[in-house]
């Protein structure tokens, strides 16, 4: 009887398992919005919320400053095999944008 507790135990396991790299490779599919397709959609003026609604939210953020009434932040999308967006908020608006690799 015990050996059927540690089969079950073990079969509960290699499950959780399973469903814990399923989470974990869906959640790093954010790359997969780091296209040139949807580099081309993004124009200077556009908010900050618009941009993470094409990109998605996974983001660093690069940096960031302010002085004299203007904040800027640099935003990095990283996308697959080095592909990357960078885009430059000014007061939460696209400034400039730049891409690498799509």
């Amino acid at each position: 009887m015990q050996l059927d507790t540690v089969k079950q135990k073990r079969r509960k396991l290699f499950i959780l398992s399973c469903l814990m790299m399923v989470v974990l490779f869906l959640s790093g599919c954010g790359g997969a919005r780091v296209t040139k397709t949807n580099y081309d959609k993004i124009y200077n003026g556009m908010s900050f919320n618009e941009v993470v609604q094409i990109l998605g939210d996974d983001y660093e953020v690069s940096s960031s400053a302010g002085f004299g009434g203007y904040n800027s932040s640099c935003y990095i999308w990283e996308g697959f095999g080095g592909a990357n967006i960078t885009i430059i908020f000014l007061n939460g608006e696209v400034f400039s944008k730049a891409q690498a690799g799509l």
